[in-house]
């Protein structure tokens, strides 16, 4: 048997996976970046993270939480 530790958090990326296509890929990591930094990561961390730009970030961010 194994000595490796499994971790019981999915990434971000492999929420999507499992998703599929009922929530875009780009919102999930929108919502990826948001409780990156709601839990105290850097912003500009989270972001590069999961792939995406402040801007696309700022102007998503209020419908991808409120839909």
């Amino acid at each position: 048997m194994s000595n490796k530790k499994l971790s019981p958090e999915l990434s971000a990326k492999d929420h999507a996976e499992l998703i599929g296509s009922e929530i875009p890929y780009s919102d999930l990591m929108v919502m990826a970046v948001w409780a990156d930094v709601n839990n105290g990561k850097d912003k500009n961390a989270a972001l590069r993270e999961h792939g995406i730009s402040e801007t696309f970030y700022n102007e998503n961010v209020d419908r991808v939480l409120n839909s």
